[in-house]
């Protein structure tokens, strides 16, 4: 069973609801504009995805374009399927640019002397509280 949305803030951006047992209401279309957001990709991309058929939609009367739920969630799962089948290397070189930097580090502190900020400033000072001849 399929039903409107009055729980919209703007009347003209109502979703397109179905009834889903005891969870409650679950969106059938939902606007295009917040399928790319839900998705985390810039209007361009989700175009493009769009275009090659991996999120579906669908326009009402008035010409507006929404986007087909299940082919968000289907393009969720086939993301999920692609990274658990991605080897998880380790790093190449991260325990080398770790020593680097810890030596780095270690150097520049050997280089500069440790200033005291009890010290007496010199006459060049630029704030003026050396001592004036």
């Amino acid at each position: 069973m399929s039903i409107c949305s009055t729980a919209a803030p703007h009347p003209l951006k109502r979703v397109a609801l179905t009834a889903s047992g005891p969870d409650g209401l679950q969106p059938l279309l939902v606007p295009i504009k917040a399928a790319f957001k839900a998705l985390g990709v810039k209007p361009t991309k989700g175009w493009s995805l769009v275009k090659e058929g991996k999120i579906e939609v669908v326009h009402d009367e008035s010409g507006r374009c929404f986007a087909v739920t299940q082919s968000i969630e289907q393009r969720v799962e086939n993301l999920r399927a692609a990274e658990s089948m991605r080897p998880r290397a380790p790093r190449a070189g991260l325990e080398q640019a770790i020593a680097a930097s810890l030596a780095t580090r270690k150097e520049r502190t050997a280089r500069q002397p440790r200033r005291d900020d009890h010290s007496v400033s010199n006459s060049s000072d630029k704030r003026g509280t050396g001592v004036r001849r």
